[in-house]
């Protein structure tokens, strides 16, 4: 996220230079558009990117949500999946407490709706985690087993602003994380796009117990920040994994990056935190 804004800065800015004020005063005064999915679009959605072998209609309901997949398809494979370390295909509801925004012109943001989804399907090496918040903002990324770790091969992130779309797709390298791991233990890794590096640096915190729908189970606390150029800038995110697995627990994330564009620097700012609701997936 700490570069994606400056490209939606630089349409805006652009756009001021041709179109008459009249026609972009709306992106002064209001918010980002918060458009979220119904529970049967995000089921849909789910089954949708299920291999075709797979496929079973249940009746369960998914509670309301979030994006469509509506840039990069999840072309889903048969691969065998080792489910005792990767998630089980589902649909998985988070408790979410989350915004986030840039101050370009007078600043837009997004509110994040109270559930929030993390979609995994198989997927080539093992699976595809997309979490969806709104339409206007998703991230996924690709997880496959190494050992007793987990590696990212790539991962995407959407967000939109001002009515400008902006992906980045990154393809990662280095350390896979440890799924079970003494505190102080570190790993690191570096995800690439075309014109950007970004260095990540991760560290096991510790164990501790957490309840998720009224079930202990122990979690695997995980800090992963990255390297920035300015001092002030800030991107790091706790998660909390079942000891032994994929299965992200809960989540928070704290951004804070300064980015050029030809109207100056913007700042964009994100504020997360997520909590499982259910061990067992819905689909």
């Amino acid at each position: 996220m700490n570069r994606r804004v400056a490209a939606v800065a630089i349409g805006v800015g652009v756009a001021l230079s041709v179109v008459a004020f009249y026609e972009v005063r709306r992106y002064f005064f209001t918010s980002a558009s918060n458009t979220t999915l119904t529970a049967e679009e995000i089921r849909q959605n789910y089954l949708d990117h299920l291999p075709s072998s797979t496929v079973s209609l249940h009746s369960t309901t998914v509670a309301p949500s979030s994006s469509q997949h509506d840039s990069v398809p999840l072309a889903a494979t048969t691969a065998p999946l080792p489910v005792s370390i990767l998630p089980k295909p589902g649909v998985y509801r988070y408790d979410t407490i989350g915004t986030d925004s840039v101050d370009a012109l007078n600043g837009q943001h997004h509110d994040y709706p109270a559930v929030t989804t993390m979609t995994v399907v198989p997927f080539g090496c093992g699976v595809m985690q997309r979490w969806d918040v709104l339409k206007e903002r998703w991230a996924e990324s690709q997880r496959c087993v190494s050992g007793r770790s987990i590696s990212q091969p790539t991962f995407t992130t959407y967000d939109e602003f001002f009515g400008q779309a902006q992906t980045d797709a990154y393809q990662c390298a280095g350390d896979p994380r440890p799924v079970d791991a003494s505190a102080g233990t570190s790993f690191a890794f570096d995800c690439v796009k075309s014109d950007a590096t970004d260095s990540y640096s991760g560290v096991v915190i510790g164990t501790e117990p957490m309840s998720i729908g009224g079930v202990t189970v122990q979690a695997l606390h995980v800090r992963i920040s990255i390297a920035h150029e300015t001092p002030r800038d800030t991107q790091l995110t706790d998660r909390w994994f079942q000891v032994g697995t994929d299965l992200m627990l809960a989540q928070r994330v704290l951004n804070d990056t300064t980015n050029p564009s030809v109207l100056g620097k913007v700042n964009y700012r994100e504020r997360v935190e997520m909590h499982l609701i259910s061990l067992e997936p819905q689909s």
